[in-house]
């Protein structure tokens, strides 16, 4: 499993297996994410951290990961790099990976084979 594995979890998660259904917007998809969030942040900090982000990951459908997962991940979502993570950097990552795939994903189906 690698973090582009949890990044596509997560977005499975929000979008349902199926992806967007019709007539979901963005203010469904955030409000998911921001539930999901709310949830894992036990103290209210508005940060997850430690244990609050073992919890997220196993509700994404992580149960054992390993512990270099979880530093990848960290490093990957934590922005500002203060060993906690925001709802805003896991946002912003979460769309940046989202528009990386998708660009991806078009030029790849763009190239022409002879």
């Amino acid at each position: 499993t690698t973090v582009a594995d949890v990044f596509d979890r997560i977005h499975r998660l929000l979008h349902g297996i199926d992806g967007r259904k019709a007539g979901e917007g963005r203010e469904l998809q955030r409000a998911r994410l921001t539930g999901l969030f709310n949830d894992c942040d036990k103290d209210r900090s508005g940060f997850l951290d430690g244990d609050e982000i073992k919890v997220f990951l196993r509700k994404v459908g992580l149960v054992n990961c390993s512990s270099t997962l979880l530093q990848e991940f960290v490093d990957a979502v934590d922005i500002n790099q203060d060993g906690q993570i925001s709802f805003q950097e896991l946002s912003t990552v979460l769309t940046s990976f989202q528009r990386q795939k998708l660009f991806t994903s078009f030029q790849s189906s763009s190239e022409v084979s002879y």
